[in-house]
């Protein structure tokens, strides 16, 4: 017997505005720590490129771990009828909150070192590597058709939305008090306990929900844009650990260098919320096909840009800046494209699973892991002479421009496959 629903939404669904708000506060932690810590780390642990690109290949490794293993682990813990999916997720946030008070503590009991940010690293990402696929198990179940497109897009603008927020709010503090902001995402992540309790024990089934068959062709974007996600966030684990030493390059003020991360961040929020209300996208290639484009363009403008000049001179300085803007402005509306066509496509073929979304975020945590490792090996091979150092910011373009080549080689050959079944199960690439 199928659940009741009441205008759509079936009866033992999530609270949105619960999942919201919930995605929200731990995205203001989350972020900071996936997106900042390159930032934080240089300030607090003189990290530089090639720590930060080592540290970014930790994150996204641990993260996939996080990700693949956290449908088993549920599986498991729900064997018994003590555990629930809403128990973990107190666990992860008690986790979180105690990881982020590990560099402070060492600080203060003056133990030397920067070994506390790769503990935090390689423990705190591995949990949010679980924390999200619930938290889109519990925004999806009970939902489908335009129910999941509303909540989708309203989940997409919520933790973009906060990443921005938090970029804004650390600014001024990274120089003065780097430590003392990792503290602070720990307190937000206890403060969510109040929220998890206001959850369901379980997601809601995805399937209790009537929803005609999907578009045959949706299984065929799905394959795509799980490639094209990893890609989305190789380019953007690339440019990352690389922003804190360009931006020192450039003559910019510490103070600016998060606010200025937090370009990109806001152009992803203006493309969720496009995409959110222009639906023209769903079943379409041209979507994917112009993501790309703004991908690898905008990665190119903020990668060369510290060649134009340095920002103190005149009458040109101002030039390198904007080219870094408009890079970081194309990349989000890119990376919004891409993120949001996989989420939705994954949703509607895949199912609400915690198992759906743990594919999700393992695609992105690859993603992760490989960008850090060609910006560390392109660092290490100029770090020897092997290449000229002012061929770094060139080879990593290349390199983006042949793997996404690549990808929509091996897309064209997917979408030129032989049918398949509407309402058939999301291929895996």
């Amino acid at each position: 017997m199928g659940q009741a629903r009441v205008n759509g939404v079936a009866s033992g669904a999530a609270g949105l505005s619960v999942v919201l708000w919930l995605t929200f506060v731990n995205s203001m932690g989350t972020g900071v720590v996936t997106n900042g810590i390159f930032f934080l780390a240089k300030s607090a642990y003189g990290l530089g490129v090639k720590g930060n690109f080592a540290l970014g290949i930790v994150l996204g490794l641990t993260y996939i771990a996080g990700a693949k293993a956290v449908g088993p682990l549920l599986g498991w813990l729900r064997r018994s009828p003590t555990h629930s999916t809403r128990g973990a997720f107190r666990w992860i946030s008690v986790g979180c909150g105690a990881l982020c008070v590990i560099p402070l503590a060492a600080q203060t009991l003056h133990i030397g070192g920067n070994w506390p940010v790769w503990v935090l690293v390689a423990l705190y990402a591995p949990l949010t590597g679980c924390m999200w696929p619930i938290t889109e198990a519990y925004l999806s179940g009970g939902r489908r058709g335009e129910k999941l497109r509303r909540a989708l897009g309203a989940f997409n603008v919520t933790w973009s939305i906060a990443l921005v927020a938090a970029l804004w709010v650390i600014g001024p503090l990274v120089g003065g008090h780097p430590l003392a902001v990792i503290a602070g995402l720990g307190l937000l992540h206890v403060a969510t306990l109040l929220l998890v309790q206001r959850l369901p024990a379980e997601p809601a089934a995805h399937a209790d929900v009537g929803h005609e068959p999907h578009p045959a062709v949706y299984t065929r974007l799905l394959s795509a844009h799980r490639l094209l996600l990893p890609l989305g966030y190789l380019i953007v684990s690339t440019m990352s650990p690389y922003l804190p030493t360009a931006f020192g390059a450039m003559g910019i003020a510490i103070v600016w260098h998060t606010p200025l991360t937090a370009t990109w961040h806001a152009s992803r929020v203006l493309g969720f919320v496009w995409l959110q209300h222009d639906h023209r996208w769903h079943g379409t290639w041209i979507g994917p096909a112009l993501a790309t484009v703004a991908l690898v363009v905008g990665f190119a403008l903020v990668m060369l840009s510290p060649k134009l000049g340095l920002t103190g001179a005149v009458p040109g300085g101002a030039i390198p800046i904007v080219v870094l803007a408009t890079g970081l402005v194309l990349l989000g509306f890119g990376v919004a494209a891409i993120y949001t066509g996989a989420l939705y496509y994954a949703m509607e073929v895949g199912g609400s699973d915690v198992d759906t979304g743990g594919t999700h975020e393992a695609l992105i945590g690859a993603g992760y892991a490989i960008g850090p490792g060609i910006g560390l090996s392109a660092a290490l091979a100029t770090e020897q002479a092997w290449i000229d150092e002012g061929a770094f910011g060139w080879i990593v373009v290349v390199v983006m421009v042949l793997l996404a080549g690549a990808t929509w080689i091996w897309t064209g050959r997917r979408r030129t496959a032989a049918p398949v079944t509407a309402g058939s199960p999301g291929e895996s690439t």
